[in-house]
């Protein structure tokens, strides 16, 4: 009965949050569109990428009963290697600059589109990514790679890398990590 409960929480709380998102996203457009000085569509451009990935995460919680029951669905789409580039450096650079942390980013260049599911690609990538500056030390250095590995036909092969001057993962966490692997 609490699972349950928990269940509909999460639903009827995420569509009560949907709504004033999507009118963040909506005036966040219109405001883009009016004519802005370029730091202000910059700022606007981020807004935007935040809000949708909000809303998506809002979305999946209004799917917490797959999720629940490990029948979580992939949504594979097109996603441009440049906006999940813009993604991660909007998203996280504040963060390394509150730090001063230096950040620096390794993209392939033969990198266009790659097909994923964008919001949890984005995910893995934003908590790997915020969670190396919050344990790297002031002055430290994050860096992030994604490069082509092979390709056959219409499938590639990535690896994504992201390392840090940080402190480590403590010896006792390695086992968990390497299973997943």
């Amino acid at each position: 009965a609490a699972s349950n409960a928990k269940s509909e929480f999460l639903s009827r709380i995420s569509h009560d949050i949907r709504t004033p998102m999507n009118a963040i996203i909506g005036m966040t457009e219109l405001a883009r569109r009016a004519n802005t000085s370029p730091e202000l569509a910059d700022y606007l451009a981020k807004i935007k990428h935040s809000s949708t990935f909000l809303l998506e995460l809002i979305n999946d919680i209004l799917d917490m009963s797959a999720i629940e029951n490990g029948e979580v669905r992939l949504h594979s789409e097109a996603y441009s290697v440049q906006e999940f580039h813009l993604l991660l450096q909007s998203s996280i650079a504040p963060l390394a600059d509150r730090k001063k942390i230096h950040l620096r980013w390794s993209v392939d260049e033969s990198l266009h589109c790659i097909f994923v599911d964008k919001l949890r690609f984005n995910q893995i990538f934003l908590n790997l990514l915020a969670n190396a500056v919050k344990f790297t030390p002031p002055g430290g250095e994050v860096c992030f790679s994604l490069r082509k590995l092979a390709e056959k036909s219409q499938d590639i092969c990535l690896q994504a890398v992201v390392s840090d001057t940080g402190k480590g993962i403590q010896p006792e966490f390695l086992p968990d990590i390497l299973a997943l692997h």
